[in-house]
């Protein structure tokens, strides 16, 4: 791809940003949590949750998909449940879900307590093959399409998380974040499923 297709597609982009942000923050408090709500149900339907023993979600922000209904009900249903923590640039790693939290440097909430013991082990998980019990990652997104692509904020953090983790991955956003086509780069991790409310 030369120069001048690359400051095309990157317009593109930030244009597609720009468009879905303006119309998330205009949604109101009723209409954020009962599109969550049905969202957070469609995916406890799912079999890749009903299959998992694991589940890496994240903590919204500026209206995003609310995710709580589904950490209550994985919690309740046993799951291991994991927050991420971003470290610099483009580092980022989950930890157990404890109900306890500090601002993060994007003003998301993050663990507050951090160990060895609570982390995620990614390097585990791709050493064994993935031949451990199933996890799941929910991963949030400005847009989405039909293909299973994912336009995120830019920073990279989960396109280079999932990148060696061969697991289920299921996006979430609002109806009006499922395009028909979004530009992708080279970097960009196809997600398996779409759920959209």
């Amino acid at each position: 791809m030369n120069k001048e297709s690359i400051r095309k597609e990157c317009i593109r982009k930030e244009s597609i940003r720009k468009d879905i942000i303006k119309k998330r923050s205009a949604m109101s408090e009723d209409e954020v949590e009962r599109s969550s709500k049905s969202i957070c149900s469609k995916i406890v339907a799912t079999d890749a949750y009903k299959n998992s023993e694991s589940v890496l979600v994240y903590m919204s922000i500026r209206n995003e998909v609310d995710l709580s209904s589904l950490i209550e009900q994985a919690l309740s249903d046993g799951k291991n449940v994991y927050i991420p923590k971003t470290y610099g640039e483009r580092k980022m790693e989950f930890y157990l879900y404890d109900g306890e939290f500090a601002v993060g440097g994007f003003g998301i909430q993050e663990p507050k307590r951090v160990s060895e013991d609570s982390r995620f082990k990614k390097e585990l998980y791709a050493a064994c093959n993935n031949e451990i019990p199933s996890v799941l990652v929910i991963v949030p997104g400005v847009a989405f399409d039909k293909a299973g692509n994912r336009l995120g904020y830019g920073g990279g953090y989960y396109d280079t998380f999932l990148e060696s983790l061969k697991t289920s991955t299921i996006g979430v956003g609002y109806s009006f974040q499922l395009l028909d086509e979004i530009p992708i780069g080279e970097h960009d991790v196809k997600l398996d499923a779409i759920v959209v409310g």
